[in-house]
């Protein structure tokens, strides 16, 4: 029996709309469709999709208007939207009329809507087809962001946005929130589908992890300057060739090959004999009573390897971001300042304490360290003093920050001044193939989430992200993203950048040795992650897309069997 063909839409870097990327697999997997997923050209979408044997990809080119924006004077910017819209239009229709073959159905990303919404009603009306929308957000609240909500451009935007989704035969969302908003004021029956992380959004594995840091090692390289070199040798960074392999837990081996490394491993005549990165430690395995001991007591029993967390490592902190309007990054910037003035002042008080202490040991001790002195070993009595002392000091924090766009430029250039003064944090900003973006979030030990939706609306998907990966979020508050975030159980929330880093300040304080609040918000992301994205889409979206499939469409908008967030069919 041959396959039926459907259409997502996304007017947007489709390697960057992960949400229909998910949509395209579900089509293809449980839907059982031939799925042609239509977007611009720009960043790679993940390898499921690229490999997928169901599932075509067609990438639309930038216009040569793209090429010209930066030379146009803000005077014309009206005369250049125009000219970009004419040429989207003009591709999209070839495309979709003449490239593709007859979909079902097309199911079109909104935002953007402009000009998705009224070529797709031309082209299902030609072509017989359906149109379905997912609502993330409203278009014109984005536009509003800059313009202003009274701009005369803004009110023609969410005219034309509320004028041409009412042909559709049906409608997601992605919050209740918005449910109830296009209900009220647009009379728009939508089904509440909500973001969920896929399977490959989980914990990353030790040995992941290690192989993570080393790939992005030129990357932390830089952090020498702060911390000192992870490395004992001439230089931070060697070109290693690991020849043995190790097994994990699962029990397959694998052959580690050359890495770039952001450490140096110490050599000797049978190979390397360890590495380590700011995060992981990789020692060989001599196979003498020690190292036996030592692996004995870790999950990889028996290994070439011995593998483990570095004790004093920094605790690992990631946020993504669009650098967009919508996310002032400069409130994480400010919070970090403020978790640096809460940081000394802990050092400081530490250290009164314990010159107190000293004080008073001092002076009660000095008899008995005479009487004694003569008996013991001088070694053993200098022997702490040689070491270290890191208790009372507040931890180093890594931030990551990924993704790309419009604000990066300006806001890195504000990092490099700002954190020369901190003592405690560094920032480092960098782009995440996709294969290795849920790596590192299952590698960190917190993630900030700056998004603070135009709408109101709608809920961030990097915080369904982070959830997947069993990471606990600081999150922007704004009314629904109590839908995802419940402050105090799964995450926080806050308003200002010193709520912000206070929790800083509370969460990472004592780490590693001390993880009890951290570990506590695990547990309620780890239920979370119990629902996965398959899940969620077989309970909301494919009863939808059976309507559609055999041809009862019309039942999907009836308010007699559209109940709460989900659609269900009449029994005949």
């Amino acid at each position: 029996m041959s396959r039926l063909h459907a259409v997502v839409l996304v007017l947007g870097d489709v390697g960057r709309s992960p949400r229909m990327q998910n949509h395209a697999c579900c089509l293809a997997e449980q839907g059982g469709y031939d799925v042609d997923l239509v977007g611009m050209h720009g960043t790679e979408p993940r390898q499921a999709i690229q490999q997928h044997p169901h599932i075509k990809l067609w990438r639309i080119h930038p216009s040569f208007v793209e090429n010209i924006r930066s030379r146009i004077p803000p005077s014309l910017y009206v005369f250049y939207a125009a000219l970009k819209v004419l040429q989207q239009i003009f591709q999209l229709l070839f495309t979709l009329l003449f490239k593709l073959e007859r979909p079902e159905f097309v199911l079109v990303q909104n935002p953007p809507c402009i000009p998705t919404f009224v070529v797709a009603q031309v082209v299902c009306w030609l072509r017989s087809a359906k149109l379905v929308i997912d609502w993330h957000n409203y278009g014109y609240s984005i536009m509003a962001l800059s313009m202003g909500p009274t701009h005369r451009l803004v009110r023609c935007a969410k005219w034309y946005e509320q004028t041409f989704s009412k042909g559709a035969a049906a409608h997601f969302c992605v919050s209740q929130a918005m449910q109830s908003d296009l209900l009220r004021n647009w009379g728009i029956r939508a089904t509440v589908l909500y973001d969920r992380p896929p399977e490959h959004f989980k914990p990353t594995i030790l040995s992941e992890q290690h192989k993570l840091f080393m790939r992005l090692g030129r990357s932390m390289d830089m952090l020498s300057f702060y911390w000192g070199a992870v490395t004992t040798g001439e230089s931070v960074l060697s070109r290693v060739t690991i020849k043995s392999s190790f097994r994990e837990q699962s029990g397959q081996d694998e052959l580690w090959g050359v890495l770039d490394c952001s450490s140096l491993s110490k050599a000797d005549q049978n190979g390397i004999d360890s590495e380590h990165t700011y995060f992981t430690y990789l020692e060989l395995n001599r196979q003498d009573e020690s190292a036996n001991a030592r692996t004995a007591s870790t999950d990889f029993a028996r290994l070439p390897f011995y593998l483990c967390l570095v004790e004093e490592r920094p605790v690992l902190i990631i946020s993504s971001t669009s650098w967009t309007a919508d996310e002032d990054f400069g409130v994480l910037l400010s919070a970090i300042e403020k978790c640096e003035d809460l940081a000394r002042i802990f050092e400081a008080v530490n250290r009164s304490e314990k010159a107190n202490k000293s004080m008073i040991a001092d002076v009660e001790g000095d008899q008995i360290t005479t009487d004694l002195s003569g008996e013991l070993d001088s070694d053993l009595v200098d022997d702490d003093d040689d070491e270290e002392d890191t208790d009372g000091l507040f931890p180093p924090l890594l931030f990551i920050i990924t993704g790309k766009g419009p604000q990066k430029e300006s806001y890195e250039r504000q990092i490099r001044l700002r954190q020369e003064k901190w003592e405690h944090a560094k920032v480092l900003t960098m782009w995440l193939e996709a294969e290795d973006y849920p790596k590192i979030l299952g590698s960190a030990d917190l993630g900030v989430c700056l998004h603070t939706s135009s709408s109101g609306l709608d809920l961030p998907m990097k915080v369904v992200d982070m959830f997947g990966c069993g990471l606990p979020v600081c999150a922007v508050d704004y009314p629904c993203l109590k839908e995802l975030v419940q402050d105090g159980i799964n995450g926080y929330t806050f308003k200002t950048s010193d709520q912000l880093g206070k929790q800083l300040f509370e969460l990472c304080c004592g780490f590693p040795g001390d993880r009890s609040q951290l570990q506590a918000l695990r547990k309620h992301v780890d239920r979370f992650r119990q629902t996965r994205w398959v899940d969620e889409w077989q309970r909301a979206a494919k009863p939808v897309f059976s309507c559609i499939k055999d041809g009862t469409d019309s039942r999907v908008n009836d308010p007699k069997i559209h109940t709460g967030t989900t659609v269900k069919r009449k029994v005949k």
